[in-house]
Parts: structure tokens; sequence; C-alpha cells
């Protein structure tokens, strides 16, 4: 099992996450990185760019 670190978030911010779980089974872990990868992609870099304007 890979070694996991507690992080702290809200409640609101928690049920975003929830919301935002494919499978109901999805760990968070997984959805942050789901999120992460999206953010990443390179579809993503003129909506990055134009956030940062």
């Amino acid at each position: 099992m890979p070694v996991t670190e507690p992080i702290r978030i809200g409640k609101d911010t928690k049920e975003e996450l929830k919301n935002l779980k494919v499978h109901p089974r999805e760990t968070y872990d997984d959805v942050i990185k789901r999120l992460i990868e999206e953010y990443k992609s390179p579809s993503n870099s003129l909506l990055i760019a134009s956030y940062f304007i």
C-alpha cells in the first residue's frame, strides 16, 4: 500500500471532491490526481495561461 499523508481540507471542499468522484469507491487521492492531470493537460494550457494574465 502506498504511503499516505493526512491533509486538512474544509467540509465544503470535501463535499466538492465527493461530487467529482466518477465512481462511489473512487478515493479522494484518485480524484485529486485526476484533477491535477486534467489541469496539466495541453488542452487546458490556454485556460491556465489566461488565468495568470
